[in-house]
């Protein structure tokens, strides 16, 4: 889900609201996804490759250094604004 699916609630649930994406999460994920938001919003993108390790994203014998710099380039441009439009993914 991206950001505009997500909103926190006055109780500081996590509400997804694009109900084709719905699933049941376990506290270990619903902890994982805040904090690799939280790393995506710093640009940690360093973090970001752990965080997708730990989210099952990414096998866990998986070195995520080498992709970290095409995290940067796509999230940059995904941060900037555009939509997914504004990502080139050849790069």
């Amino acid at each position: 889900p991206h950001p505009g699916n997500m909103l926190r609630t006055n109780d500081g649930q996590l509400c997804i609201l694009d109900f084709g994406l719905m699933t049941v999460i376990t506290e270990d994920q619903k902890f994982g996804m805040i904090e690799a938001i939280a790393h995506l919003i710093h640009r940690d993108y360093e973090r970001i490759g752990e965080d997708f390790v730990k989210l099952d994203f990414i096998p866990p014998n998986v070195d995520t250094r080498p992709i970290v710099p095409a995290l940067g380039r796509v999230f940059d441009a995904a941060l900037q604004g555009g939509g997914a439009k504004s990502i080139n993914f050849n790069e």
